[in-house]
Order: C-alpha cells, then sequence, then structure tokens
C-alpha cells in the first residue's frame, strides 16, 4: 500500500525536475545593483556535471624583522583552491562566502567565536589570505571590492593573495572556516540557495605560533557522502533481513 503511494509521488517529483521549463517560463536569476553601475539581469547558476572540492592548506611563516628575536612564527597563509574533481582542473572567478571562527571551547560553545564573515573572490580561481599580528580583530587589506557582490578581490599582480591583520587569528587554538561557494566562472554567476556547496575546513595554531591541517580537513564533504553510502546499505541489509524473518 505504502508502495502505490510513495511511486507516482516520486515519479511527478522526477518529471518536475527532468522537464524543460515551457516556452513562456521566465528564466530564473535576479537583479543586482550598484552605484554608478545601475542593474542587470542575473542568472542563476549551477555546476552542472562538475564535482567542485576545495583543496586547503594553512601554512605558517617566519619574518626575523617582526619577531624581535623570537623562533615564533610571525605570520599565516590560509590557502583556498577549488577544483573540479574529475578532472582537477581550477575553476575560475570563484567567490567563496567565508566564515572563519575559533573553535577550541574557550566558553563559547562548539561554534566558538567568529572572527570574519566577508565574501572573497579570486578571478584565477585560487585564493590565499596572508594573516600577519595586527592591533583590531580583523583589517582587510591589498584588496578591492566587486561593485555587485561586494566581494573583496586581489590587486593585480599580488599572486592571488590578500593580506589581512589580524589580533586574534595568530593565537594558540583550533580554527574552522566554512566556506560557500557564490559564484563560479564568471563573477555575475550566482547561485541559487539551494545548489549552493559549502566546505568546512579546520586547522591548529600551537603555542610557537605553527599551523597543521588536519589530513579529513579536505574531505569532509566525501566523508559526508561515505557515511550516506553506509546508512544507506545498512537500510537495505535490514531490510533484506526483514524480509527474510517475516517469509519464514
Amino acid at each position: 500500500m505504502l508502495l502505490r503511494v510513495v511511486l507516482p509521488v516520486a515519479a511527478l517529483l522526477l518529471m518536475t525536475v527532468l522537464l524543460p521549463p515551457t516556452a513562456s517560463a521566465a528564466p530564473a536569476g535576479l537583479y543586482a545593483c550598484a552605484p554608478d553601475y545601475g542593474c542587470t539581469f542575473v542568472p542563476l547558476y549551477s555546476f552542472g556535471d562538475r564535482v567542485p572540492n576545495l583543496k586547503f592548506n594553512a601554512t605558517s611563516y617566519h619574518m626575523p624583522a617582526l619577531s624581535h628575536g623570537s623562533l615564533n612564527a610571525t605570520g599565516l597563509k590560509l590557502q583556498f583552491d577549488l577544483v573540479d574533481s574529475k578532472t582537477n582542473k581550477t575553476f575560475t572567478w570563484v567567490t567563496y562566502n567565508l566564515t572563519i571562527s575559533r573553535i577550541d571551547g574557550n566558553g563559547r560553545g562548539k561554534e566558538g567565536k567568529v572572527i570574519i564573515v566577508d565574501y572573497f573572490q579570486s578571478e584565477d580561481g585560487p585564493l590565499t589570505l596572508d594573516i600577519r599580528q595586527g592591533t583590531r580583530p580583523v583589517t582587510i587589506t591589498n584588496a578591492t571590492q566587486d561593485p555587485f557582490t561586494n566581494a573583496w578581490s586581489p590587486i593585480p599582480n599580488s599572486n592571488d593573495t590578500i593580506s589581512i591583520t589580524s589580533s586574534e587569528l595568530l593565537q594558540e587554538g583550533t580554527y574552522k572556516a566554512s566556506a560557500k561557494i557564490v559564484t563560479i566562472d564568471n563573477p555575475r554567476n550566482i547561485f541559487p540557495v539551494n545548489q549552493t556547496r559549502q566546505f568546512d575546513v579546520e586547522w591548529t595554531i600551537n603555542n610557537n605560533g605553527i599551523a597543521t591541517v588536519p589530513e579529513f580537513s579536505e574531505s569532509l564533504l566525501a566523508l559526508g557522502a561515505a557515511s550516506l553510502l553506509v546508512v544507506f546499505m545498512l537500510a537495505r541489509r535490514h531490510l533484506a533481513m526483514y524480509k527474510t524473518t517475516r517469509n519464514s
């Protein structure tokens, strides 16, 4: 009885997804406006058959001129590179909605303390945030802002690097970056909300200022997909056992 109800509904939903829109249907999109630029229609975008994967690394470095004789690291580079898992090619015109938090407890709960919430964009695809010690929580330099998305972009000849000074991002602790992908291929190719991909990565800074990245950090999405596969297989096994028991 249950299958008689579920199968027609599933078929209807599948037809709704697969059938092309009618000729009278307006293209999906939105209008983006910016001062001195006017408004432009922005169609909503998708990855198509490409499989995005975020490569991430956190690298500490030492600047003797800033260390005053100390051997502790005085800088940190966070590197993001969105690639197609099928071809290993880097996506271009990537806009990241980044939320960077400190998550090692410190009395603020599981999510920790949010330090950065902002948009960053790279025409070539790879993006590097070069972080150095500062007197304020976050100051962004060596960058310009896109007039429509308001995302920070590296200036020319900067090796896709944006400079940040911070009084909080170089402290000993564990950090997490949640990167939502807003655009690819073109700065106006904006994803609809239900197709936005999010990647979560983590790194730890020790008492000498040295950053390390857990091996699982770059594979959180793959781990999630594997977990779903395990759940599916266990469900199938449970159903088979139930049928065997019922038939006997």
